[in-house]
């Protein structure tokens, strides 16, 4: 059912400079206006998309003027229920006032024929709430904020504004728009509007599957249009690939060449510019160079003093999303973003004559960088390139605690990158730095004779690589005695009545990068896995580490990778014992490879395991596979040593004695499952009589002597 009841209409203008009468400042870049005349108006269907759901969407609609760099959006929800009511009944727009200008279009109250305007000015409040300082980054962004009054359960909330852009700093477009829904909608509209000239010379991109989009041209511009009705949600599903919830999207640039974007960031930040000789810059590299420092030693230096001594945050307000700090500045206020920390280490490196440059990476989109249009906002994150000893050294200026030589700091897979330099023609290449990191476990158990005895357990667990990097951060953060505890609650999660006999103690070798842990555990051999004879040793290392899912996925799977996982056990047997016979099984499925060798040895047997991951994801036809490799692996992973003879007696005994008093109480019965009469205590009276034998025996013999 069409209707036309819920179109947006202004019942009031406003302009920037007028606010609430009890505001102490007006409101800034905010207006209240009809929609731009390039907005086409969408009629709404009505029927609810998602009738069980509380709150129901009965319009999406998103178009985007790129000569204007302006986006209109526009939402309609129905609200059912009263907890619906109360979370939706406030409107808040969030919008940079250094970049973005505002234009409040509607909010509209619909309720039957009756349709309720509050796009008002004296409605809304200014507010600046920062959600993302607790992540160390400050953006200065506001949020317009209307609470609306006498809503009720029926209602549906129509709000429509356009955030146009201030030209970025070359005065070029670049622009993703997105397609897919998560929830069910009503009308999913998208548009994307530009002038004929600017269509001549704009550069355009399709990811995924996007329909065929509606045409309408006028004299000056073309508009490109999609309405779906009821549109199929895209179902999200566990642990995909950050490419794959990205989904379908169109990229807009008026960038031609890599070329370009190297160069205008080059002019912004002049990476290579020396630093003067009077300031902070000169001043700290004073600091750090030591008259017998070689290029290698100070480069260390400089690297460990941005990483741990300059803190990070970020402040992107307005056009310093873009342009970094001068680096005097971040040296007098000791902090800084991913390009202020990386410019800043340019400036220490460059002034001993170590060139160096910021690297443009992406976080997200890593691999599938090389797939967009040449734009600055395929880019994220920043990072260092320099020459040392022949090498090309790649350094995140924001990682913290990293150990090991330069040439061997962990770098995440980012795969290519741009350099910021007015050289620069296309994208490099950036490759995988430093050795594999892996996570080594070796659990060492001596075992008792008998069930009333202890079994003793040595730990030694290795970190290297990226792996001692994390832990070593996670001392830094939390301390030495809360790491420790750690290890003790993970410990007792798997043997709760296990004592701590020595104290914990972690080692690190910050020049090979590498943390070991060692501890000891005391527990009642009772207490510890065991059935049928056998002792259990899981490998739960490796468990822990493999990803699992449904047989069934339209997106692949994503793998911890690279990753390198080693669980060792050792097992000391103080009796004699049917040895396994010893050898090595691999195997691979999808994505993994797994190693299990067992072998025997005098006085007991040593299992050891290892899990590496090689791609990081699985495709969803591979799935199948996957499991079923996965599936010998989780049998592998829970390796098994025989009782002793002694044991093996001790617990076949206290299971019959208790089975017999079970069988006797719950029964009344006077003989046992096996047809023996039971006697006192629930003893059978085999058992019995045999005792009685050889007290008759003992008492003769007092007697005779």
């Amino acid at each position: 059912m069409k209707s036309q009841l819920l179109e947006p209409q202004v019942s009031f203008q406003g302009s920037p400079e007028m606010a609430p009468p009890d505001s102490a400042a007006p409101l800034p870049q905010f207006s209240v206006s009809v929609p731009p005349s390039w907005v086409f108006l969408t009629e709404i269907d009505t029927q609810d998309p998602d009738p069980e759901a509380p709150v129901s969407l009965l319009l999406v609609d998103e178009q985007v003027h790129v000569d204007n760099d302006a986006r209109y959006f526009r939402s309609v929800r129905l609200l059912k229920t009263t907890a619906a009511v109360t979370t939706e009944s406030q409107v808040s727009i969030d919008f940079d006032p250094k970049t973005d200008r505002l234009a409040l279009h509607s909010v509209a109250i619909c309720r039957g024929g009756d349709r309720r305007e509050m796009a008002q000015l004296e409605h809304f409040r200014v507010i600046q709430r920062e959600t993302n300082l607790e992540r160390l980054s400050y953006h200065g962004t506001l949020s317009a904020v209307c609470l609306l009054e006498d809503v009720r359960v029926g209602d549906a909330i129509d709000v429509a504004f356009t955030i146009t852009k201030k030209p970025d700093f070359v005065g070029k477009r670049a622009r993703f728009v997105n397609f897919g829904n998560t929830a069910p909608i009503g009308t999913y509209s998208k548009a994307i509007t530009l002038s004929r000239e600017l269509a001549a010379e704009i550069q355009t991109l399709t990811i995924g599957e996007i329909a065929d989009a509606e045409l309408r041209e006028s004299e000056d511009e073309l508009t490109y249009r999609w309405i779906q009705q009821h549109p199929a949600p895209v179902k999200l599903e566990h642990q995909m690939p950050i490419t794959s919830i990205l989904g379908s999207r169109i990229q807009i640039s008026t960038w031609n060449q890599w070329s370009e974007v190297a160069a205008a960031f080059a002019r912004l930040w002049n990476p290579a510019t020396p630093a003067t000789d009077t300031g902070l810059v000169r001043q700290q590299v004073d600091t750090l160079f030591d008259a017998t420092d070689s290029t290698t030693s100070y480069a260390a230096k400089a690297c460990d003093f941005v990483q741990n001594e300059i803190r990070y945050m970020s402040i992107a307000e307005g056009m310093q999303r873009y342009i970094p700090e001068p680096p005097e500045r971040v040296l007098a206020r000791r902090f800084g973003d991913c390009k202020d920390k990386s410019l800043l280490l340019c400036k220490l490196l460059s002034a001993v004559g170590i060139e160096a440059f910021p690297v443009l990476v992406s976080s997200v989109y890593r691999s599938e960088t090389v797939r967009f249009l040449p734009a600055p906002n395929v880019f994220n994150h920043v990072i260092v390139a320099f020459q040392l000893e022949g090498e090309l050294v790649w350094i995140d200026p924001t990682a913290t605690c990293q150990g090991g030589r330069l040439q061997q700091r962990h770098l995440p897979r980012y795969v290519c990158g741009l350099v910021v330099h007015p050289g620069t023609e296309s994208l490099c290449e950036i490759p995988e730095q430093g050795p594999p990191s892996s996570s080594h476990l070796v659990e060492r158990f001596e075992l008792s004779r008998t069930p009333s005895g202890l079994v003793n357990l040595s730990i030694c667990h290795t970190f290297t690589g990226v792996e001692a990097d994390g832990l070593r951060s996670e001392l830094n953060t939390f301390g030495a005695t809360a790491v420790k505890d750690a290890f003790k609650e993970m410990m007792l999660k798997r043997f709760p009545d296990a004592k701590r006999i020595d104290t914990i103690e972690i080692s690190d070798d910050l020049e090979s990068n590498t943390i070991k842990v060692n501890d000891s555990y005391r527990m009642a051999a009772e207490q510890f896995p065991q059935s049928g004879g056998q002792y259990h040793f899981p490998i739960h290392l490796i468990t822990d580490n493999i990803p699992t899912t449904e047989e069934a996925r339209l997106y692949p799977l994503a793998l911890p990778f690279p990753r390198d996982v080693i669980h060792e056990i050792s097992v000391d047997v103080p009796y004699a014992f049917d040895a396994p016979q010893s050898g090595e099984k691999v195997s691979s499925g999808p994505g993994f490879e797994f190693e299990h060798v067992t072998k025997s040895r005098s006085g007991g047997i040593t299992f050891r395991c290892r899990y590496r991951t090689t791609c990081s994801e699985i495709a969803p036809e591979q799935i199948k596979d996957y499991l079923t490799a996965l599936q010998q692996v989780t049998t592998a992973c829970c390796v098994e040593a025989p009782l002793s003879a002694t044991a093996r007696q001790e617990q076949l005994v206290e299971k019959g004695r208790k089975s017999a008093q079970a069988y006797y109480a719950a029964g009344g019965h006077d003989h046992d499952p096996d047809g023996v009469p039971l006697g006192p205590g629930g003893m059978n009276w085999r058992a019995f009589l045999a005792v009685i034998l050889v007290l008759k025996t003992l008492y003769h013999f007092v007697l005779n002597r």
